[in-house]
């Protein structure tokens, strides 16, 4: 499990599955297996394992973390909480809430929510475009809140959206400064 190309491709690979099936048959197992296994903090770092950890049994992962701070960091930090059912309609997981409600550190793991909607792999196209359709989000997430009565966390999601639109004016204006040093002009 120590070769990159190796787990690069696992999440897509035949192992991938096999993991993924391990994981939705028998999740209180495998999350006892997964958990604090050295071999699967390497594993864990790809961000398409996240997806893997939204497929599973919620009641079993409740029941698997109970009140244990360190494992509802293990959660937020390696799973994804939402479903993109099509470029318009994102789809909030359950467990979320329940979540929110046992962390003694809410608005931080919301924060590590929102964390991956920085990051940029890759895109066709001008990245600044890439990451406003990112926008949506925002809003949805604070509609879950509202539905949940999680009032107390909508400041964080704004001031991350305040952040978020930040980044995005930063891309624009490095996009713009690319375009004016390939037409070799200075403003």
């Amino acid at each position: 499990i120590r070769d990159m190309d190796y787990l690069i491709s696992l999440s897509s690979s035949p192992v991938g599955r096999v993991i993924e099936d391990m994981v939705e048959g028998s999740t209180r197992e495998s999350l006892n297996f997964i958990y604090g296994n050295e071999l699967f903090k390497h594993v864990l770092n790809f961000r398409e394992f996240r997806e893997i950890f939204s497929k599973v049994d919620e009641a079993e992962v409740l029941e698997w973390i109970g009140d244990d701070q360190d494992k509802i960091d293990f959660w937020f930090a390696n799973s994804r909480f939402y479903k993109n059912n099509d470029e318009e309609s994102i789809e909030w997981i359950d467990i979320l809430h329940k979540l929110l409600s046992k962390s003694n550190d809410s608005q931080t793991h919301l924060s590590v929510i929102m964390a991956p909607l920085f990051e940029m792999y890759s895109c066709s196209g001008r990245p600044s475009r890439a990451l406003s359709k990112r926008l949506p989000f925002f809003e949805s997430l604070k509609g879950y809140l509202v539905k949940h009565n999680k009032f107390n966390l909508l400041p964080t999601v704004e001031h991350k959206k305040l952040e978020f639109q930040r980044f995005i004016e930063q891309a624009q204006q490095e996009e713009a400064k690319d375009l004016r040093e390939q037409q070799g002009f200075e403003w």
